[in-house]
């Protein structure tokens, strides 16, 4: 674990491996919508061209990528270096700027890590392209597996 990543705050990320179970495990956790039904000359046959299920497609894709994405950052990285002038993980001060937002995070130490890499170490959409493709190689992740899901982050 030497490679590390360095964002746009200038905090430093060190780099390692997802184990690829767990990718797979996330991609399948979440039900797959079913395209509707439509009867032509007698025949029952999925219809993948309504518009409903069109954008039921759109959401499960943003969804699986939220948490193969979030899985990538609490499981592949692990806080370097911040520099002065950033909060760190422990500090209130970002916590109670998010919560008078009305974003509640819970106080387990992985969740706090990964809220603050989302909202405070990484803040652009940039970073966390950079975390994807740093920790999806590490990871051995295709190249056009990483795209599509910073694609799909990125709607």
């Amino acid at each position: 674990m030497g490679d590390k990543v360095t964002l746009s705050t200038g905090v430093e990320l060190r780099v390692k491996a997802v184990p690829a179970w767990l990718l797979n495990d996330i991609s399948n956790s979440l039900e797959r919508p079913k395209p509707p039904k439509f009867v032509k000359d007698g025949w029952e046959t999925d219809n993948p061209d309504d518009p409903e299920y069109q954008e039921a497609m759109k959401r499960y894709d943003a969804k699986v990528s939220e948490k193969l994405n979030d899985a990538m950052i609490v499981m592949g990285t692990s806080a370097g270096s911040v520099p002065q002038g950033v909060e760190p993980v422990k500090s209130d001060k970002w916590r109670r700027k998010l919560a008078v937002l009305g974003k509640k995070i819970d106080e387990d130490e992985d969740s706090l890590y990964l809220a603050w890499v989302k909202y405070v170490a990484g803040p652009k959409m940039d970073d966390i392209q950079k975390i994807i493709q740093e920790v999806g190689r590490e990871s051995g992740v295709a190249e056009a597996d990483v795209k599509t899901s910073v694609d799909n982050f990125r709607r």
